[in-house]
């Protein structure tokens, strides 16, 4: 990364002001198409009232009016909760983190701007804010877990450039949870990858109160859990293979295997369940102010399992498996199409890879990391001198991918093969060097691979379609990916005398595919600012 570049922070700020700016002016231009959000209610309970509860300053002022009319989509629902509570079934919709730090900003740092704002532009200026800062504070940290996971300085800074100016840039400076949701979620990732556990625990299981798919992240503790099990496994299945054990008997390591494998499959279940905690809570929250404390009881109130956020995604917005494959939605499928393709090219090009690591998930052994060179210096030099009767089996083991080094050999030289290894050898060729992988390949990037590609399922099958172009936008691996593409532009570019078979010497695929990645983002984050802004339709 060379010196002339700006940092991640700057680049962030300048987004985030050039987006609102663009808000503003594009207030300015055109009025709202809904004007309904502009209606300022009182809450129904008095005591939920911030006016009497927290001696919030009132009153209007020239400012209140046409703060209103930035209060649209989502956000009145948002400023609604921050300030009157949960009163209607389908508040239960919206997850209370981000109403909670409002209230909080807007009684605390903010409360001397209520006179002049009033108690609902309060509301809002401080959501407002939480979502811009959190947003710089989110680019910075998924450039540092581009660093960690990618090893890789130029394609992780690319990456979170791609993330200041994202398809649902929109979104990410007004009052929303996406960019509280991507701090926490990005955060979280950078330190589990730095086995900080306790820390990401902390931060991912925050994210689940931010939004719903918070509960996603559990699958990264699944994922750990499962490949630490497998790791003890392995070494139970070679402890009986072998037939002279001069540490201890076989079955002593066997057993020690096994019960360190059932321990990391009981961490892994714990930790999940960690995850997913906030969700539970909030549900049990709405089941005790509406079955409970509420006036009718709902149908709902008498399932085995009472899930209001179900209920209420399926009556008020009609979410559901296939609810959406309709001719009438084919214009949102077409809005969402730029951002499924390219999440879809990144997991089917990741799999196609390394096919058995993706598809045998964690099956491969672990190695310790190491600069490339000093890798393969000491893979060169545990293979033995030429002449050698172990060289050629040693140096074929290390051409192996991970999945294939499950085929294990015992004493007398006999190999068990493992049968869904062999099936997958027919998606390709899929023999990989087997050490430290720098760049989207690298194998750190599986379980975010693996979110992703669930993400994408549950975007284009259950969800309102058009949502997926914000929804995607918090996996990290979008970004990965999509800078790979740009910097192979630059590399072409580079060799562009060798390869000279389009315009300036570079390949023309190069240059359709990078323009293509910035076109979509620039073009989406300056017209979805003007729909969004004025209350018309975009995600």
């Amino acid at each position: 990364m060379g010196p002339s570049k700006p940092s991640i922070l700057s680049a962030a700020l300048l987004s985030r002001a050039t987006i609102v700016v663009f808000t503003v002016c594009f207030h300015s231009f055109a009025d709202n198409y809904d004007t309904s959000s502009e209606l300022d209610a009182d809450c129904l309970h008095t005591h939920s009232n911030l006016r009497q509860k927290l001696w919030l300053k009132s009153g209007t002022s020239p400012v209140t009016g046409p703060l209103d009319r930035y209060i649209t989509w989502d956000a009145v629902h948002f400023v609604r909760i921050a300030k009157c509570g949960y009163e209607f079934e389908q508040s239960f919709a919206f997850f209370p983190a981000l109403p909670l730090v409002m209230r909080t900003l807007s009684t605390t740092f903010l409360w001397p701007l209520s006179g002049l704002l009033g108690e609902r532009g309060t509301l809002w200026l401080s959501g407002l804010l939480l979502s811009n800062c959190a947003f710089v504070a989110s680019a910075v940290f998924l450039h540092r877990l581009g660093l960690a996971t990618l090893r890789d300085e130029e394609l992780a800074y690319r990456a979170a450039l791609l993330y200041c100016w994202n398809p649902a840039s929109i979104f990410y400076s007004s009052v929303y949870t996406e960019s509280l949701f991507a701090l926490a979620s990005f955060a979280g990732m950078l330190y589990l990858v730095q086995r900080r556990r306790a820390l990401s625990l902390l931060l991912l299981a925050a994210s689940t109160s931010v939004r719903s798919n918070g509960i996603l992240h559990a699958y990264f503790f699944v994922f750990e859990a499962a490949a630490t099990a497998s790791e003890h496994w392995k070494e139970a299945l070679e402890a009986l293979s072998r037939k002279k054990e001069p540490e201890a008997p076989a079955y002593t390591r066997t057993s020690s295997a096994l019960v360190y494998a059932l321990f990391a499959v009981l961490r892994g279940v714990v930790w999940s369940a960690l995850v997913c905690t906030p969700f539970a809570l909030f549900q049990a929250y709405g089941y005790q102010q509406v079955c409970v404390k509420g006036d009718q009881r709902q149908p709902w109130c008498s399932n085995t399992i009472p899930y209001i956020y179900g209920y209420v995604q399926d009556r008020y917005w009609n979410v559901g498996f296939l609810r959406y494959f309709r001719l009438q939605q084919l214009p949102n499928f077409l809005l969402a199409s730029p951002m499924i393709a390219l999440s879809v090219a990144a997991v089917v090009s990741y799999a196609l890879h390394d096919p058995a690591r993706f598809f045998l998930l964690h099956l491969w052994p672990t190695y310790t990391r190491e600069p490339p060179g000093k890798a393969i210096a000491s893979s060169e030099d545990k293979a033995g001198a030429p002449g050698d009767p172990g060289t050629k089996r040693d140096r074929s083991t290390s051409k192996m991918s991970g999945s294939q080094l499950l085929t294990k050999r015992n004493g007398g030289g006999v190999e068990s093969s493992q049968p869904f290894a062999e099936a997958l050898s027919a998606l390709g060729d899929w023999q990989r060097p087997v050490g430290p992988e720098a760049g989207f390949f690298s194998p750190d990037v599986l379980c975010f691979t693996h979110q992703l590609a669930i993400m994408v399922c549950v975007a284009t099958l259950i969800m309102h379609v058009q949502v997926a172009t914000r929804f995607l936008s918090a996996s990290p691996v979008v970004y990965w990916y999509a800078a790979g593409l740009c910097r192979d532009r630059k590399q072409a570019r580079n060799h562009s005398k060798e390869i000279s078979r389009g315009r300036k010497g570079l390949p023309k695929e190069f240059g359709s595919i990078y323009r293509w990645i910035w076109g979509t983002f620039i073009g989406y984050s300056v017209i979805g600012t003007l729909l969004f802004t004025n209350f018309y339709p975009f995600t």
